[in-house]
């Protein structure tokens, strides 16, 4: 019996193949699953560093991106008050200007009035005021000059806002749905001893439910998918795509643009659900990210 073990030890041959030469290891068939378990535990080590370095990349970048949101928003504030400020000058100089006119038409009106009836023509009376008018005008030239300019520093800075709302309307802070959290993002451990990783948030809420875009832009998937059942996925254009699971009803296509805050479909329980809820993912850069480190 222990010859039989023996050759059953020996029997496994591995044949590999490196350079164009052919290598050839016999080995036992303990030594052969010890091997096919040391690779698949050295597959899944690597796998673990491979998806912990992109966690920390990822959530490097959002660190940072989080921070410049959070300077956008410091400076749109800036500007919104530069703003109100550039308008209320601009208010005032216009009633200046209104008022100063008025008051110099009333005594214009008064010498004209006073030079026709003084040298008893008539006509005299509407060719002065004519030239009165214009002369009314010109004496506000600096008054217009300083609207204008008042008005093209408020051109700047809208466009200035403009621009900074467009970056913070992209960022996927806003919540889709609210409720309450049944599962977080990470590795799960269940009572059965299974566990696996949870690639977004679980939002509990009842089927029906509206769902809205995180941000603004560009719907890329619309329809079913596997476990995730209906789903929506959108491209925000900055890096960040956000993902929709779940859902029982679909209200907009592929290609279509969303703003954020615009309603897409409902909570469902479509795909691999045990209830009514909403999963939401976040990538950036194609790298999960946990939605908690996002949503604000």
């Amino acid at each position: 019996m222990k010859q039989e073990k023996v050759r059953e030890d020996k029997a496994v041959c591995i044949h590999l193949t490196f350079n164009q030469k052919k290598i050839e290891l016999n080995c036992g068939r303990r030594t052969y699953r010890w091997l096919c378990r040391s690779v698949m535990v050295l597959f899944l080590i690597l796998g673990i560093v491979f998806f912990n370095m992109q966690q920390t990349k990822g959530l490097t970048a959002l660190a940072m991106q989080k921070q410049d949101v959070q300077q956008t928003k410091q400076l749109v504030a800036q500007y919104e008050s530069q703003m109100a400020l550039l308008e209320k000058q601009n208010q005032l100089l216009t009633e200046f200007k209104e008022k100063q006119v008025q008051q110099l038409e009333a005594k214009l009106k008064t010498v004209v009035d006073t030079a026709a009836n003084t040298l008893k023509k008539p006509s005299l009376k509407n060719l002065v005021a004519t030239t009165s008018v214009a002369a009314v005008y010109r004496g506000t030239d600096d008054i217009d000059k300083q609207i204008q300019s008042l008005q093209s520093q408020m051109d700047k800075v809208k466009n200035t806002i403009t621009k900074y709302a467009d970056a913070l309307n992209a960022f996927p802070d806003k919540w889709p749905v609210y409720g309450d959290i049944t599962s977080t993002f990470g590795w799960r451990h269940w009572s059965s001893g299974w566990s696996d990783f949870h690639t977004g948030l679980d939002i509990a809420n009842s089927c029906g439910t509206p769902v809205y875009a995180a941000a603004k832009g560009v719907v890329v998937f619309a329809g079913r998918e596997g476990d995730y059942g209906l789903n929506i996925i959108i491209s925000h254009g900055n890096g960040y795509t956000t993902r929709y699971a779940h859902l029982s009803y679909i209200d907009v296509k592929e290609g279509q643009t969303v703003l954020k805050g615009d309603y897409i479909g409902n909570v469902g329980e479509t795909g691999f659900a045990t209830g009514c809820h909403l999963h939401f993912e976040v990538r950036l850069n194609g790298t999960l990210i946990d939605p908690y480190k996002v949503l604000d």
